[in-house]
């Protein structure tokens, strides 16, 4: 239970958010009234993290700055990836090319954060004395975790974990069953 109360861990502060974008997801998240609250929230919640951080207030995991900030982030992607699913069709040609491989990055979410999390732990504990740390092994770290991620994606499909929950969740068993009709 630790791990999943602890401040350091982003389970308990970033579920709601992902949960969030499901319910909203499902639920017609194209429409311009979702998009222009989904907007003011992020704006909102962007104004409060710099009045946090202008009054010096604590950038803990899940103190009040920290928090606002995950949800300005959350919000305004959300509505800007809505924005371009409801664009009109010139745009939205344009717009679906691009956001194709972040779609199916998107498949093998679960997989590809906890291979981040394995690899890193493996890097941070057992890591060769040559290995630098900063930003831009940082960033060939992401890149290369994003580039396996969209490689399995296309040539297997679904992730181990995607996989897994899908069949304890019993999920793979509605798909399989023939439409009634």
């Amino acid at each position: 239970m630790y791990v999943l109360s602890d401040s350091h861990y982003r389970l308990t502060g970033l579920l709601p958010l992902f949960l969030l974008g499901a319910v909203l997801g499902r639920v017609g998240h194209t429409t311009a009234r979702t998009q222009r609250a989904t907007a003011a929230l992020g704006l909102l919640a962007g104004c409060g993290w710099l009045v946090g951080k202008a009054l010096h207030w604590s950038t803990d995991p899940g103190r009040w700055v920290d928090n606002t900030h995950d949800v300005a982030l959350s919000a305004l992607v959300f509505a800007a990836v809505c924005a371009a699913a409801g664009a009109p069709a010139l745009l939205g040609v344009v717009s679906r090319a691009v956001l194709r491989p972040v779609a199916v990055i998107g498949t093998v979410a679960l997989s590809t954060y906890a291979l981040q999390f394995v690899l890193l732990v493996l890097l941070v504990r057992h890591g060769p004395a040559w290995l630098p740390f900063g930003w831009r092994p940082a960033a060939v770290f992401v890149a290369a975790c994003l580039l396996v991620s969209w490689w399995w994606a296309r040539l297997v499909g679904t992730g181990p974990l995607e996989w897994a929950l899908g069949a304890l969740s019993g999920r793979a068993l509605l798909q399989r069953q023939p439409a009634r009709g």
